[in-house]
């Protein structure tokens, strides 16, 4: 039987288009007056997700969804629309939430402009829809198991999915 794409090559595109070009987006984004923050580039970029997270900031990158669509007559080839997750992970001490917000949304920005260049994906690109990209950040007590709000680390996550359009061939 013949194999397709699928997801994993669009993944490691990903990963290496973040590892080639988001050091050079981060010292732009540094070098801009009006950002209160510096970043500093990830220590550790993960297919999928790392267990334990032990290393900030941290990329993952996965697929977490995907649909078909327009297949030919024969079968042959059809529409794929997988959709890539982007988590930065931040780790901020009791007292550091407000920039470590910051810098994730900064860090957020950065992925933003790296992924958004033809060919990040390998041959998967994001289609001109509306909605083809979205963003989300959450602050979170890195251990829920401490009494109160009185949490000592914090963690803040950003993901952003990116819903991407490529032709799957099957023969």
């Amino acid at each position: 039987m013949p194999s397709i794409t699928f997801a994993a090559p669009i993944i490691r595109s990903a990963i290496a288009s973040l590892q080639a070009n988001l050091p050079t987006q981060i010292a732009a984004f540094n070098a801009e007056p009006e950002n209160e923050v510096t970043l500093t580039a990830p220590v550790a970029f993960h297919f999928g997700a790392a267990d334990p997270l032990i290393e900030f900031p941290a990329i993952e990158v996965a697929a977490t969804d995907g649909a078909t669509a327009q297949w030919a007559i024969d079968r042959s080839e059809g529409d794929h629309f997988p959709q890539i997750a982007v988590v930065i992970w931040f780790e901020g001490e009791r007292g550091e939430i407000g920039p470590t917000y910051e810098a994730s949304l900064g860090m957020a920005r950065c992925v933003l402009e790296v992924l958004s260049q033809t060919g990040a994906f390998g041959e998967a690109e994001i289609p001109n829809d509306a909605g083809a990209v979205t963003w989300r950040t959450d602050v979170l007590p890195a251990d829920l198991t401490e009494d109160g709000r009185e949490f000592s680390k914090w963690r803040c996550a950003v993901l952003l999915v990116f819903r991407l359009e490529t032709v799957e061939r099957f023969g």
